[in-house]
């Protein structure tokens, strides 16, 4: 079975997705504009000349949801040399904006943009119910926005998830 990581920003560097290719892991992670200004600049240039491809789809409900999307462009000047695969997502929906992007060792295309997107952001609703449920369902654990020096989060949760019997990878990786 193909595992492909799931991830917020902070990953989007280039020792992390190196070590993610080499693992032969497909990856699809967010990326902030503010944090890659040279790839924008790049892709705004490629989409520019008729590189890459962005479709526009209308729902029923009046929700539209727009896709930019090129494949191997530059992920940031540091590391010109490393190629990913860029998708943009707009949803519209009366006067509410979402707007979010990602980067991925996954070709696109129109064909399977939808479902990346999907995925891309599927990680905030696991990481969502999973806080959810620490804080909520009787374990009485709160985010530590931070793991300490040595992954601290890990130390003080796991005598608590052995009592629980928890499974500590989804909530102290990320």
């Amino acid at each position: 079975m193909k595992l492909i990581v799931v991830e917020d920003s902070l990953y989007a560097n280039g020792p992390h997705i190196r070590l993610l290719e080499n693992l032969l892991m497909s990856y699809i992670i967010v990326v902030k504009p503010s944090d890659h200004t040279i790839r924008l600049k790049i892709i705004e240039q490629r989409l520019g000349t008729g590189e890459g491809d962005e479709c526009e789809i209308t729902e029923t409900d009046g929700t539209i949801r727009a896709y930019r999307f090129i494949n191997k462009v530059p992920l940031n000047a540091s590391h010109p040399d490393l190629l990913v695969n860029y998708l943009e997502y707009t949803e519209t929906k009366g006067d509410k904006k979402y707007h979010i992007s990602w980067v991925t060792n996954i070709n696109l295309h129109r064909d399977n943009v939808y479902s990346i997107m999907r995925a891309g952001r599927a990680r905030w609703k696991i990481e969502n119910e999973t806080f959810n449920t620490l804080k909520n369902q009787g374990y009485n654990l709160e985010h530590n926005y931070g793991h300490g020096k040595q992954h601290l989060a890990t130390v003080l949760a796991a005598p608590l998830a052995s009592f629980y019997h928890l499974e500590l990878s989804c909530w102290c990786t990320g």
